[in-house]
Formats: structure tokens, C-alpha cells, sequence
């Protein structure tokens, strides 16, 4: 015997939830993290070596990246040695701030830097020294039989698992030196881009996951139409351990991330299964308070994480939690009797 339009629509819908929930544990074994060693010269490799160096400022790219009085201000310091002021933009001092260069590469010479900003205001502080590059590279290199295990295993060619963390970012072997860096810096930086697309996908998916399980159970208990204003927020509800429950057989990480956002983001999605059912019943009102209950819910979320990367990672979900959720409306409107006590109606069958 076919299962109804329904049961199979439902379906549907499991299939692609366990699709989409895998995702992101997916995503994160895929990004490439491999780290090799680069032979350089003090001399000839200054892009490479300010490129791949946390200590070394690519000053050429702060001032191309700037507005013109930023260049203005960064020139001035490498051409006096120092630059004292507040006249310049703020994309200067936001720049600046917090940073712990200890040397600089402009027009392919090293220099000594040193910035400091105001704690107050915007003053920015620079001072630069020309240093001769291979002075700077032996300042910079830790000598091969000092450097980490890891960094060691690097410069003799092998490889270093994803998740352990090279901290010696020069070295130096019997004379050679080596800049420690990702083998590809611009598809790690892509894949990186794209995780919070895909952090999004995975919470749809176990939305999408925890409502068919829901529907499901319904539709073998109470018919081709099962659902109400309190049925369908208790299957929107599923999101949330059903987030959890598949996170915690597939990821670790973030225990914010993993038990707070991601099941937050979930449950936004899921929501929009009580707008098919709001829309069934014409509960207008019931619709729009819902709307303003995720918006407050977004806000909530959005303050208590606090951290800049994590709130960038949450605006984006939440934007495109409304068209995922989507999907969730016509089963919310079909699997819902336009009033209490009715079964089949409008024409449509079961079949």
C-alpha cells in the first residue's frame, strides 16, 4: 500500500534533515589546515615572510587597504621614524589597536615597529627603525633544536595533524631559515568563509530532522491531519534535542556553538512550521506576535555571546533562517484542518 501525499511529503523532508544535519561535522574535517615549510632568504622572501608571520606587519597592504590619509600617516612614520597624532581616520586606530607587531615590511625593507594607540581617543603612536632583513629573520627564527615538536616535524617534511597547532612561525636549521605557514592559504580561507553558510545549513537540518520525526508520530497517532496551534509548537520544540542529540554523536568544539547557538537557530527555523499552522486558522495576530517572539529571541542571542566572530556567525544565521524556514510553512498550513474537529476539506484527499 502507498503511504498518503502527506506521509511521503514528511519523508521527504527526514531525508533531507538527516542530509543537511551531517553537514557541518562534514565541513570541518574538509578544511585544509596542512602546514609546511618554506625555505626563504632574509633578502628575497620579505612578501612571503610578512604573509605568513604573525609578528611582521605587511605594511604595504595596511596602506593600500587604508583611506589616503591612513597612507598619509604610515609613510610618514617610515620615512621620519615616527608619527604622533590623531589626525587620521578611524580605520587607523581600529587597525592598530591591539596589535604586537615587532616588525614591519614596506617596499620590501624591514623595519623595528612599534604603534601604540590611546586608550581614551583615537591617537595613534608609530615608530619605525630600518633593521637589516637578516637581522630581523635571526630575531624573529627559533633554532631548530629549541623549536616544538611540531614545528620540527614540519622542516624535516612531515605531516602535522589538522588540529595541532604550530607556534614556532620561524625557524632556523643549520643556517636555513624556514617560514611555517599553511600549504594553501586562500582555500583554507574560503573554506573558513564558508562555515557559517554551512553552520546554518547543518541547523536547518536538524529543524528539518526534529519536525518530520514529530509529523511522523503524529500521522500514525492522529490522521492526515494532525496538528493544532500546541501540536505544532511541540514539534517545532523537537528541534532543539534533536539539535543536540545529533551534535552530540557528530561534533565537539564550541559548547556555546554546539548547545547554545546551533539549537537556537534550529528552534528559529523550526517556528515557522506554527506559521503554516497560524495561517491555516487565519490566527493573524497569533503570526505576527510569533514574527516579533524569534525577532526578541535573535536580539537575546545576539547580547548574551558577546564575541564579535560568534555575533558576525549569528547575524548571518538568523538572516537566512527565514527562507529555510520556509520549507516548514505549507507543512505547518496542510497538515492543519482549518478548524478544530475537521478532517479532510477544501476538495484535497489523503491519497
Amino acid at each position: 500500500m502507498l503511504p498518503s501525499r502527506r506521509v511521503a511529503a514528511v519523508v521527504a523532508l527526514l531525508v533531507a534533515g538527516l542530509a543537511l544535519s551531517s553537514l557541518f561535522a562534514v565541513h570541518a574535517t574538509e578544511i585544509d589546515t596542512t602546514q609546511v615549510a618554506t625555505e626563504v632568504s632574509s633578502a628575497d622572501d620579505s612578501d612571503a615572510i610578512a604573509s605568513r608571520v604573525h609578528a611582521v606587519l605587511d605594511a604595504e597592504s595596511l596602506v593600500n587597504d587604508d583611506p589616503p590619509e591612513s597612507r598619509s600617516a604610515v609613510e610618514t612614520a617610515f620615512e621620519t621614524g615616527r608619527y604622533d597624532g590623531d589626525d587620521h581616520p578611524t580605520e587607523l586606530y581600529v587597525a592598530l589597536d591591539d596589535t604586537d607587531y615587532r616588525y614591519a615590511v614596506y617596499e620590501g625593507s624591514y623595519y623595528r615597529w612599534n604603534a601604540t594607540t590611546g586608550a581614551n581617543d583615537s591617537s595613534v603612536t608609530i615608530r619605525t627603525e630600518p633593521v637589516a632583513a637578516e637581522t630581523a629573520l635571526s630575531e624573529l627564527a627559533v633554532p631548530y633544536e629549541q623549536a616544538s615538536p611540531a614545528a620540527q616535524r614540519v622542516v624535516d617534511g612531515a605531516e602535522v595533524e589538522d588540529d595541532l597547532v604550530v607556534e614556532d612561525r620561524v625557524v632556523v636549521d643549520d643556517g636555513t631559515y624556514y617560514v611555517i605557514g599553511l600549504e594553501n592559504p586562500g582555500r583554507t580561507t574560503l573554506q573558513l568563509f564558508a562555515t557559517p553558510f554551512v553552520l546554518v545549513l547543518t541547523s536547518a537540518g536538524r529543524a528539518y530532522l526534529g519536525v518530520a520525526l514529530g509529523l511522523l508520530a503524529l500521522l500514525a497517532r492522529r490522521g492526515d491531519r494532525p496538528l493544532d496551534g500546541r501540536c505544532g509548537l511541540l514539534v517545532a520544540g523537537l528541534a532543539v534535542p534533536t539539535a543536540w542529540l545529533v551534535t552530540a554523536t557528530t561534533e565537539s568544539g564550541s559548547l556555546l556553538i554546539n548547545y547554545g547557538v546551533e539549537p537556537a537557530f534550529a528552534l528559529a527555523v523550526a517556528l515557522w512550521l506554527v506559521a503554516g499552522v497560524a495561517l491555516r486558522r487565519k490566527r493573524y495576530a497569533a503570526l505576527v506576535g510569533g514574527g516579533v517572539g524569534v525577532g526578541v529571541l535573535a536580539i537575546f542571542l545576539a547580547s548574551v555571546v558577546g564575541n564579535p566572530i560568534v555575533g558576525v556567525l549569528t547575524g548571518v544565521a538568523l538572516l537566512a533562517a527565514g527562507p529555510l524556514g520556509v520549507v516548514l510553512v505549507p507543512y505547518g498550513y496542510y497538515l492543519t484542518p482549518a478548524r478544530d474537529g475537521d478532517g479532510e476539506s477544501d476538495g484535497e484527499s489523503a491519497a
